[in-house]
């Protein structure tokens, strides 16, 4: 944990926007896919898109957004107080309409906080190089 720094990147906006845009992809065209349980089709039935992959898309663009800006993963949503919004849309509180503006906007965000990102383009190999030697003597040298 001392050394996390060394592996925050810029190149995260590709990963998070590149499953955020998966997730928006299988909530309307995977539905009724065979790995969901009866209950999930049920709310595909009765929303008309995958709620469960609604609610992903929305916490992966914020997640992606606020790492881009700070370098930090929240996974715990209370922490940035949008879990009640994250429920809601896997609830079927918001439409697919709703699902999809929300989604464009955070895409937009998201790009724009990749444009201004201070974060390292790369890691710095030659301090992960060190740091996993020092790990590998730690654990060899231990009594």
């Amino acid at each position: 944990l001392d050394n996390r720094d060394l592996f925050v990147t810029r190149k995260a906006y590709h990963s998070f926007t590149g499953y955020a845009f998966g997730q928006m992809k299988k909530m309307t065209v995977g539905a009724f896919q065979g790995y969901m349980g009866d209950k999930r089709k049920a709310l595909v039935d009765k929303f008309g898109y995958d709620t469960k992959n609604a609610s992903h898309l929305i916490r992966l663009l914020r997640m992606g957004i606020e790492y881009l800006k700070d370098g930090r993963l929240y996974v715990d949503r209370g922490e940035v107080w949008d879990a009640p919004m994250l429920l809601g849309i896997k609830r079927g509180e918001w439409n697919l309409e709703e699902v999809k503006a929300e989604a464009d906007r955070l895409f937009k965000r998201a790009e724009e906080a990749f444009d201004r990102c201070t974060l390292p383009a790369g890691v710095d190999t030659p301090k992960i190089d060190a740091l996993l030697v020092e790990i590998v003597r730690m654990r060899l040298l231990r009594p």
